[in-house]
């Protein structure tokens, strides 16, 4: 663009000179010497001639920028404003030269006018210091005036034409190198090369500032001497400059001259050739100083023209020489003469051009040879090692590809070495051009690296010859056809780089090998898998595995201490590793983002029935939640489908499972179904997404005959005296005697938890773990007299008594008499030590059940609070007794100060529910001896609804087995089950109705709320509940609602997860449901 605007800035201030001439000669001139006379008479003539040098003047100023815009190919305003200022600067330049200087000079003439005519005679100092400063000063002006309009001008010209230009269809993409050298146009790559151009023209004004420095200075002392009256008075006046001889220019000037051509050939640091290009740099340099000496140079001739005729009168008088005088005494008048002064004016800027020229170019050819040569010895640019590098390839062709690396190894500008050595290779070597054009446009040229790929590929293949051509040919295919791959589908489906031996390659390229295959290997893993989960595992391996790619690539590739030039492939692979890396992120976005919802039956083994209940498993193997889930059964060959056959799920989390069961009719003599599925959901990814599924059901006959089973195993409402239907609680036996026979015997023991969880039956099981160390005595305090210490303590002592009597062991009861005068004294110091003997190495174990009734007692006056400090003390120092105690709190939580005498020496262990392996064992191992056998979706469905809550599972396996005794069905399923849980439904067990009434009415309230919208969910957050609430009673769930809500919590009735609510066990959802519906 520069050399572009440059160019045609010169010639149209050249055009634009030549076309105002004549306008100058016939207006201009006329206005400030009148005596001029135009050239022209002839008035149609004179138009004529006016007119075309109007338009081509026009044509001079308009064409330039215009021009060069479009030879440029420039759009938009701003880059049209910097061409057009270059162009008007050089077109200003021109003009103020030869057209504004001579004008302003022949203006300035006019003052000297009076001195000339009727007779010479010399000017004063005020006449003379009015014409200096008219033709420096005012001239100065005139030519900046000049130069800027030009810019001004131009600048606005080449703004607007590219502004227009902006909407034009975009201009083809630059061709690359390799496009270049295969239309053998390699040359054209070195056109916006301007860098010897602004380096010449750079060096150029510094010197020629120094040359117009000493020109001015020579104009002064010279004009001192040839008028020393008016010299120095001149020099002050002119700006007030001190001339003086203390600073040496014309040495200054020589040694200038002489170094500038090697400065300029050392400045330009990408010449396009090795000669020309450095050579025009250097003439530029030298035509630069000079023209801005002869700018100096002709303003001191247009000065002295002005003065001559009386620099020649006086020269004639001083030296009183006749001979000369009579050779010079027409000479004064004659350049007194308007048109000689006319003449010379407008001439005296071109009579010197052609010596310039020719000094400029003996210099500027001499000293650009001296320089061009020794300079790239010294300090060689990538042009000179182009050369090198052809030479190294001539000396041995068959190493092509191993210099071509080394070269990236040893050269940090290897880019431009290989650039010039495609365009200077001879025709002979076409393959090597294109091959080095291809590797320098790989590594330049973002857009076109797997083209290049593959004509690398293509090209090292075609020549067996070269060293390397098969593994590194065999790369480049790999490397294109990888960074083509649009999809990671696509990228798995490629081979791996160079499974063969890579030794040979160079480091660099075979490191990346490797990694590459990493970041394969884990791809590959992915697509060996169908779940989620592991996918999306394998994914994050696959990302690590780039990132580490990623590292190696842009930080050891481009290290200039493992190599100086970062490789041709590095790019490329830089390139494919962000779109490898972009690529898994969205996928493993998607992956996060995306449900995978699946249908399997529970059981595969049905018994024949007419209508049959199928349930099946809706699980989301996915990572994200699954919205709007609905399941609908299809009726297939082997089945109809009975009413709904549709059923939905508003929420299924990742990794969460939903059984839903439809009823079916089976066709008759039907050996087994075929079940069909079809489920639609919404993800983060995709909406209404479908699915289906089909899962084969055999029919199996009960193999075994109808057992009654009676007795019936499992206890409703009593504790369990039974071993046979007692089962776990292993934790709870380990941690009473890690207790009782352990490190801490003074300790007492307090079991605690929600009624009906079995704290009852563990205390009577404890007898029979303990009988070796202990003999238990239970103490039922709910059914203990309350008549005082007294009875209380008799009665105790009968439970022992009764109790060893049981172990065979006789002791005899006192009298009931024996315990009024000090009960507490008879019962510890009497009875207990009497036991001593008896007991032997056994401790009597006390197990107070439902302990909270003690306190009850005491609030009551029935017993003093002084018997908490008595079984304290009997703790502390009976040894032969140790204490349990069962109840629903722990003492912290009864609030009153009677159970701190316990505080210290109380240890907890809670009471919960069943481990799923526990209810496994409590359905099972009780009735394993009769022939009924549990299918395992039923199994699963009494621990999901009891969730191993003691009573509640006894409850329902004694209603199963009612159910079984009644239907004679040895082979129990699923839908047996829910007939056995809506018989309970139906006799609304006594422990559902305790639950219920000792909830307050807000609590029932909640619980009502809660299952009703439970229906279809498995948890329930507090704002649906607020919006049902609304719909259902008109107002919102408020702070009161929320606080018997966690009250329920508490009491284990509700479970909370965040917040979500459910029913701790969903048995009582159903009942509350049952027996309190919301809508009723």
């Amino acid at each position: 663009m520069t050399r572009r605007a440059m160019f045609n800035g010169l010639t149209g201030g050249l055009l634009f000179i030549l076309a105002t001439i004549y306008p100058l000669l016939a207006v201009w001139v006329p206005l400030i010497v009148p005596e001029w006379m135009p050239p022209v008479s002839n008035p149609v003539f004179h138009a004529s001639l006016l007119m075309a040098s109007a338009i081509v003047s026009l044509a001079a100023i308009f064409l330039p920028s215009v021009l060069a815009i479009i030879q440029s190919d420039i759009r938009g305003a701003w880059g049209g404003i910097r061409s057009g200022g270059i162009t008007g600067l050089l077109m200003g330049i021109t003009i103020a030269f030869m057209i504004s200087a001579p004008l302003n000079t022949l203006s300035g003439w006019q003052l000297l006018r009076p001195h000339l005519q009727p007779e010479l005679s010399p000017p004063g100092a005020t006449a003379l210091v009015s014409y200096a400063v008219h033709v420096f000063n005012r001239g100065g002006e005139v030519m900046l005036w000049t130069i800027g309009i030009a810019i001004l001008v131009n600048a606005l010209i080449g703004g607007v034409t590219a502004w227009g230009r902006r909407h034009h269809l975009p201009a083809a993409p630059a061709p690359t190198l390799f496009d270049l050298i295969e239309k053998r146009k390699g040359k054209e790559w070195l056109k916006d090369n301007d860098e010897a151009a602004s380096v010449g023209l750079t060096v150029g004004v510094i010197v020629g500032a120094l040359v117009w420095m000493s020109e001015a200075q020579s104009f002064y002392l010279s004009f001192a001497q040839l008028w020393p009256d008016l010299g120095g008075i001149l020099s002050q006046s002119l700006g007030n400059t001190v001339v003086t001889r203390a600073i040496p220019f014309p040495p200054l000037i020589l040694i200038a001259f002489i170094v500038m051509g090697g400065v300029i050939v050392l400045s330009i640091k990408n010449p396009s050739s090795r000669f020309s290009n450095r050579m025009m740099g250097v003439l530029l340099g030298f035509d630069t100083a000079l023209f801005i000496w002869y700018l100096q140079f002709t303003r001191n001739s247009n000065f002295y023209l002005g003065v001559s005729p009386f620099l020649v009168q006086r020269f004639m008088r001083t030296n009183h020489d006749p001979e000369m005088d009579m050779y010079l005494r027409e000479i004064p008048s004659l350049l007194a003469s308007p048109e000689v002064q006319v003449a010379l004016v407008f001439t005296i800027q071109w009579l010197f051009i052609p010596l310039v020229l020719i000094v400029t170019f003996t210099f500027g050819i001499v000293s650009g040879l001296c320089y061009t040569l020794l300079v790239p010895l010294m300090l060689p640019r990538p042009v000179d090692r182009a050369a090198r590098f052809i030479r190294a390839l001539h000396r041995e062709p068959t190493k092509v590809l191993p210099t071509l690396y080394g070269l990236f190894t040893k050269d940090p500008r290897a880019y431009e070495v290989l650039g010039y050595a495609a365009i200077n290779l001879p025709r002979k070597d076409s393959d090597v051009a294109r091959l080095a054009a291809a590797y320098h446009t790989l590594g330049t040229s973002k857009n076109d690296q797997g083209r290049m790929a593959n004509e690398l590929a293509t090209l090292i293949q075609a020549h067996p010859e070269w060293k390397l051509s098969k593994e590194i040919s065999s790369v480049m295919r790999s490397l294109h056809t990888i960074v083509t791959a649009d999809s990671l589908e696509a990228l798995t489906n490629v081979p791996e780089p160079l499974t063969s031996d890579t030794t040979s390659l160079p480091p660099l390229m075979v490191k990346s090998i490797e990694r590459i295959k990493d970041i394969f290997t884990e791809l590959h893993k992915v697509m060996r898998v169908n779940d989620l989960p592991t996918q999306l595992t394998f994914y994050n391996d696959a990302l690590n595995a780039i990132r580490l790619a990623e590292n190696f690539v842009n930080k050891e590739m481009r290290d200039p201490r493992t190599s100086a030039s970062v490789v041709a492939e590095q790019p490329l692979l830089s390139t494919a590793l962000e779109r490898w890396e972009e690529m898994v992120k969205i996928a493993i976005k998607r992956l996060k983002g995306r449900a995978d919802v699946v249908i399997e039956l529970k059981s595969h083994r049905v018994t024949p029935s007419a209508r049959l209940p199928i349930t099946a498993s809706v699980r989301n193997r996915g990572l994200n939640v699954a919205e709007h889930v609905r399941v609908k059964i299809i009726q297939g060959d082997d089945y109809y489908v009975t009413h709904p056959n549709e059923q939905g799920i508003e929420i299924l989390g990742a990794g969460e499972a939903r059984d839903i069961t439809f009823l079916i009719e089976p066709k008759p003599e039907v050996k087994r179904l075929r079940l069909q599925w079809q489920v639609s959901f919404d993800d983060s990814i995709e909406s209404a997404r479908q699915a289906e599924f089909a899962d084969i059901a055999e029919f199996v006959a009960p193999d075994k005959p109808f057992q009654k089973i009676f007795p019936i195993p499992y206890v409703t409402g009593t504790p369990l005296k039974d071993s046979s239907v007692f089962v776990g609680r292993q934790d709870i036996f380990e941690f009473v005697k890690e207790n009782l026979l352990g490190a801490h015997q003074n300790n007492v023991i307090i079991l605690h938890g929600q009624r009906r969880t079995g704290k009852t039956s563990v205390l009577y099981r404890l007898g029979e773990i303990l009988g070796e160390t202990h003999i238990a005595v239970l103490i039922d305090m709910q059914g203990k007299p309350a008549r005082g210490e007294a009875d209380f303590l008799f009665s105790i002592a009968d439970d022992i008594v009764y109790a060893l009597e049981k172990e065979k062991i006789e002791v005899a009861l006192p009298e009931r008499k024996a315990f009024d005068e000090s009960p507490e004294f008879f019962f510890s110091s009497r009875f207990i030590r009497g036991l001593r003997e008896p007991l032997g190495k056994r401790n009597l174990l006390l197990l107070f059940d439902e302990f909270e009734e003690l306190q009850r007692r005491v609030d009551d006056k029935k017993l003093s609070p002084e018997i908490f400090l008595f079984l304290r003390n009997l703790m502390q120092h009976e040894e032969k007794m140790d204490f349990i105690f069962s109840g629903t709190h722990k003492l912290e939580e009864l609030g009153s100060d009677y159970w701190s005498a316990l505080f210290n020496i109380a240890i907890y262990k809670q009471i919960t529910f069943l481990s799923t392996a526990e209810v496994r064992r409590l359905i099972t191992e009780p009735v394993a001896h009769y022939t009924i056998e549990y299918d395992p979706l039923a199994i699963e469905n009494i621990i999901t609804l009891t969730a191993g809550h003691p009573y509640f599972t006894q409850l329902l396996l004694h209603e199963v087995v009612v159910y079984h005794n009644e239907t004679e069905r040895s082979y129990i399923t699923a839908a047996d089950i829910e007939q056995a849980v809506s018989r309970v439904m139906e006799r609304g067990e006594a422990h559902f109705k305790y639950i219920w009434t000792e909830s307050n009415e807000t609590q029932q309230k909640m619980m009502r709320l809660l299952a009703e919208g439970l229906v279809g969910k498995r948890e329930l957050a507090l704002s649906d509940m607020s919006r049902l609430n609304e719909r259902l009673c008109g107002c919102e769930v408020d702070e009161n609602d929320i606080a018997e809500m966690t009250r329920l919590t508490e009491r284990d009735i509700l479970s909370r997860n965040g917040k979500l609510y459910r029913f701790t066990v969903p048995l009582i959802e159903k009942w509350v449901r049952h027996t309190y519906p919301m809508m009723a």
